[in-house]
Order: C-alpha cells, then structure tokens, then sequence
C-alpha cells in the first residue's frame, strides 16, 4: 500500500510548470544518444514534487559518514554507541534539509531560463514566488518519501529507503521493454543478452553476499562470534562518487551552454569516459573503505566483551591482522567496481546497445535490484529465526548496532550470559550491505530480558 501511495505521489507535478511546454520540450529531445541527453530527459521527465528523489539524503549519509573521519564531534558519536548513533542520524536529516533547499532552489533557476529549452518558458510565472514554492515542494517531497520510508521499516518488512530506491529503478522497466521490442538492429539479440545479463546476475550476487567471517572465542566460555568483513564495504558508493565527477561538466552544459563542447566529450562512452571513470572509482574505493574501516574500534569492542582471536594476541599483530585481511578484499571490490562501472560502456560500443537496456542488464540498475533483494532475504531469514524459537513468544528490541560486527560480538556476549538473541539487519543499501551512519543493526531478545540484556551489554 505504501508503494502505491509512494508511486502516485511521484505523478504530481510541481506547481507552476508549463505542462504544455514541458510536452513540447520532451517530444523534440533528441534521442538519449549521449550524456548531456540522458542528463535532461532524466530531469524533465520528473517535474514532480518528488523530482529530487531521495538524493539530498544519500548525500548526507555520504558526507556525515567522511566527516566522522575527520571533525571530533562527529568522531565521538561513534564511540558512544547507541547514543552516539542517534545523533549521527539527526545531523544526517538536519543536513538532508539544507541540501535539499539548495537543490531545489538550483532547479527553481534553472526552469525559469527559456534558453534552456528551446526558447519555451518552462514557468508559468518565473519570480521569486515561484522558486520558494518550488523549493517548499520538493524538500516536503523528500521527506514525505523519509516519512513512508519509516513506515515501511515499523510496520513492514524494513529496509523502507532501499524499497522506495528500487520502485525507482524498477519503474523504468517498462520503457526497457519497449526499446527491446523495438530493437532490430542486433543479430542474435537473445543471445547476446544473455551471455551479458546472467554473468553479472551471477558476480552481482556473489559480491553481494560475500563476506569473511573470522572466528572470535570468549573467555571462560565455548560460544563463538565473528568479526565480518564484507568484500564491498563501499558498495555503490565509489561508483556514484565516480559518475558524479565525470559527469559535472555535463551538469554544468545544463545551465552554462558554453561548456557543452566539454560535455560532448565525455559524452557517448568515449575512452576519456572510460578511464577517467575507471580512475575515480579506484580511487573513490580506497579512499572510502580507509575512513570506513576502524580495526582499533572493531579491537576496543573485542577487549570489552572479552574476545580473542585464536593465534592472535598482541593488540598491533590483531591490527595489522585485520587490515591485511581488508586490504585483499577492498582490492576484489576495487576490480568489481570499476568493472560495473565501465563494463556497460563498452557492452554498448561493441553491442550498439541503448544505455537503458545496459544498465538493466549489466550495470547500477542491476546492482541495486540484486543488493534490495538480498537485504530484503537477510529480513526473512531474521523473521524465520524469530519465530522458530519456540522458547519466547514476544520478541523486543535491546540494541541497536552500527554493523554486523558490533551487533555479532554483542550477540554472542548475550549468550554467555544465558540470553537468546536474533539480529535484524535494517540496511540502508544503495545496492550492497554496506556500512552508513543510518544502517541498524537490531539486537532482538525476548521482552522479558530486555532490560536484563541493556544492563549486560553496558
């Protein structure tokens, strides 16, 4: 039901656009045979409230999670755990509130412009009314989406944001269907499709759901927990953060005609595309998983639930231990990256491939559908084990996590002490498990041992 909701909503346009004008515009773009294209279509042909989608929230996530890195009052929340966590998510949605009304104020002086579209007044009344109303509309727009978000989480099966992200994604598949249909031009065009999409379904899914886990003991007791260290603690991140950099002249041709010689370019999946793509998501991934990857908290949590690793003592050897073991997983996720990220311009060089299609079948597209469905899995099978304990009737929640690390050590530190527990892993994925400041990782016990659990746990 709140799909539905979710999906009218997006159909309400902004108010004071030039809907005959915006038909005209869309009817003569040329067709999406080049970046600058796609880069207008994609905004034009979402003149909603919801036209900002949920962006100005994926961005906050990406900057609070850096500037923990480097300003002590972020650092500091990550020390104070549970607490801690809660003021990361406020600064998250204070700073989603400023980058949306800068967002949507940019967008309000960009329609007003006719010489950004063919001399058509895209506004129906261009002043500042106009461009206050816009930005009033589109931040409610985002939030609204925030809002059904949650309540997918409260009352639904959880992962509200990566649900609404897929609906997005997946609502385009009809438009792919029709390219397909009308597609002559490719012999053996099922083959081909094939031999692309069902490898990537099958590299998608593995790096999706890869992960180490390195056994961790407690003292004085047989239970065992693991450290986790997923193959791609970046996810999409590096790719968006990529794309966003290759693609800025492009955004800037939108509203600064003079710099479309630049865009063009970069435009068509030329080789300077390629490698300037192939270059950033390399770096981007590096960079990323270095502020990500905390060993001497992972270590702090260790020492204060009394686990050790077998054959590792000293506190260096552990990490450095765990930053060689990291350091050969970020290299497999730096190869798989970087190979999503320029793999479908090449498919459509050699193929003559629209970009849509490729996408779908090998590219962010397919990422994000494959990581939604696998977090959506991981909520099964956390309902299931919650229901399969026939000992506790009613579960609460006790905790909640930053990672599976966290929240695999606190676990298994409630069963030394007698106590059940399930984790619900709540990701906020933009197509991968990956780790951000508004990820829970719930600590279900059963209602009767709440309070007992808070106190054990400290």
């Amino acid at each position: 039901g709140i799909i539905i909701i979710y999906r009218l909503v997006s159909f309400i346009p902004l108010p004071c656009v030039n809907l005959d004008s915006l038909h005209i515009f869309l009817a003569d773009l040329p067709g999406v045979q080049n970046r600058t294209a796609i880069f207008n279509s994609g905004i034009m042909r979402n003149l909603t409230i919801l036209a900002v989608g949920l962006m100005p929230f994926i961005s906050s996530c990406i900057i609070i999670q850096l500037l923990g890195a480097f300003i002590p009052v972020f650092r500091n929340c990550y020390i104070n755990g549970q607490e801690g966590r809660k003021k990361l998510v406020r600064y998250t949605y204070r700073l989603t509130i400023i980058l949306s009304i800068i967002q949507s104020f940019f967008i309000s002086r960009w329609l007003e412009n006719p010489t950004h579209f063919q001399g058509l007044n895209m506004v129906i009344s261009p002043s500042w009314g106009f461009r206050i109303t816009t930005i009033l509309f589109l931040t409610a727009g985002v939030f609204l989406s925030l809002w059904l978000a949650k309540l997918i989480n409260k009352h639904g099966i959880g992962n509200g944001i990566a649900i609404l992200v897929l609906c997005g994604v997946i609502s385009k598949l009809p438009a792919v269907v029709y390219q397909l249909v009308n597609l002559n031009s490719i012999h053996n065009l099922p083959t081909t499709l094939l031999l692309i999409f069902i490898p990537s379904i099958i590299v998608i899914w593995l790096m999706t759901s890869a992960k180490q886990s390195i056994p961790v003991s407690y003292k004085d007791s047989d239970v065992q927990s693991s450290i986790i260290l997923r193959f791609n603690w970046a996810g999409k991140v590096p790719l968006g953060f990529a794309q966003s950099i290759v693609l800025f002249p492009i955004a800037l041709a939108a509203f600064f005609p003079s710099l479309c010689g630049m865009g063009r370019q970069l435009s068509n999946f030329s080789w300077l595309y390629i490698i300037s793509f192939f270059a950033l998501t390399v770096f981007s991934t590096y960079l990323y998983i270095a502020i990500l990857f905390k060993p001497r908290e992972i270590i702090k949590g260790l020492k204060k639930y009394n686990c050790q690793l077998e054959g590792v003592g000293a506190k260096k050897e552990l990490e450095k231990y765990l930053d060689n073991r990291m350091k050969k997983n970020v290299l497999i996720s730096v190869v798989f990256l970087a190979a999503i990220g320029v793999l479908p311009s090449m498919y459509q060089s050699v193929f003559s491939l629209p970009y849509l299609i490729i996408n779908f079948i090998a590219g962010t597209a397919l990422l994000i559908v494959i990581g939604v469905f696998y977090d959506l899995k991981c909520q099964i099978e956390s309902y299931f084990a919650r229901k399969e304990d026939s000992k506790i009737d009613k579960w609460g929640i006790t905790y909640t996590a930053f990672d599976e690390t966290e929240a695999e050590i606190k676990k298994g530190f409630l069963k030394t002490k007698g106590i059940s527990c399930v984790i619900e892993p709540l990701r906020f994925s933009w197509g991968m498990p990956i780790k951000t400041v508004v990820d829970e990782y719930r600590l279900y016990v059963s209602v009767e041992k709440i309070e007992e659990a808070r106190e054990v746990l400290g």
